[in-house]
């Protein structure tokens, strides 16, 4: 599970993400289009949400709640960037006219992907990770209730004994070959 360090980091780097937001994202002398308009975004307002539900509130689905959202945002800004100054994208027009506030929001939330990222990795490396679907513990291979490993004949043996290893013909041994 991520340590609450882990989790105030991330809602940190998150909260730096929406701050970048209050500057200017494109345009040039006078005017001036603030990133805060992106919050409008519906998909801007899901991915928020959906990034806090993910590191507060869903500990089961964290990554994917997490993933989903930084993905909404991405979307929102590539969108903003596109489409800012008229209906139809113009990527030449949009390099021209960004504010070093667009980029900078950008890579706020790549550095929000990233140690996302890095967290999963970290608590996969630490085992924390390798539920099933629905939230139960994977089981071991040859692993017994008390948390002791078998060896694959000793497995064998105990599948042998409770009677639920198949007997095939032509395999020595009478096990289960390939």
């Amino acid at each position: 599970m991520e340590t609450e360090r882990e989790r105030l980091a991330l809602t940190g780097v998150l909260l730096a993400d929406i701050v970048l937001m209050f500057l200017p994202w494109f345009g040039k002398g006078e005017l001036k289009i603030l990133g805060i308009e992106l919050m409008a975004n519906p998909l801007t307002l899901l991915g928020v949400a959906a990034v806090m539900l993910g590191l507060w509130w869903l500990p089961r689905r964290r990554l994917t709640a997490c993933l989903a959202g930084v993905a909404l945002l991405l979307a929102a800004e590539g969108r903003a960037f596109f489409f800012w100054a008229s209906g139809l994208p113009d990527p030449g027009f949009s390099l021209r006219f960004a504010c070093p506030g667009f980029y900078l929001g950008a890579a706020g939330t790549l550095t929000l992907l990233c140690a996302l990222l890095l967290c999963a990795l970290r608590r996969r490396g630490r085992g924390e990770n390798r539920t099933r679907f629905g939230g139960r513990p994977a089981p071991a291979p040859f692993s017994r209730p008390g948390g002791l490993r078998l060896s694959p004949e000793q497995g064998h043996v105990a599948l042998k004994a409770r009677g639920l290893v198949l007997q095939r013909q032509g395999v020595p041994g009478g096990g289960q070959g390939g």
